[in-house]
């Protein structure tokens, strides 16, 4: 006999495993790089690559996540995501 639990978990991997890909997404920084571009790519550590090679900011997981489910509700964006600073 299956769980609700081993339902819900089951429905939640099979979610997992159809989410879109972030890696290789444009992003625009809030602040420039040394080189002065605000334009930065998705790496696969989900580190943030500015044009000129150097490494940025890692993304947080709850950045992740918010940009997958956007990614998977509503199709990857064909333009760069504008990112904001954490209000304090």
């Amino acid at each position: 006999m299956t769980t609700s639990q081993e339902i819900w978990n089951e429905r939640r991997a099979r979610k997992r495993d159809q989410a879109p890909s972030i890696v290789g997404l444009a992003v625009q920084m809030p602040s420039p790089c040394r080189c002065g571009s605000r334009l930065a790519t998705i790496a696969a550590d989900h580190v943030l690559k500015c044009e000129c090679g150097a490494r940025r900011n890692p993304l947080s997981e709850r950045t992740i996540n918010f940009i997958t489910e956007i990614a998977r509700c509503f199709g990857v964006p064909d333009r760069p995501i504008f990112l904001r600073r954490k209000r304090e």
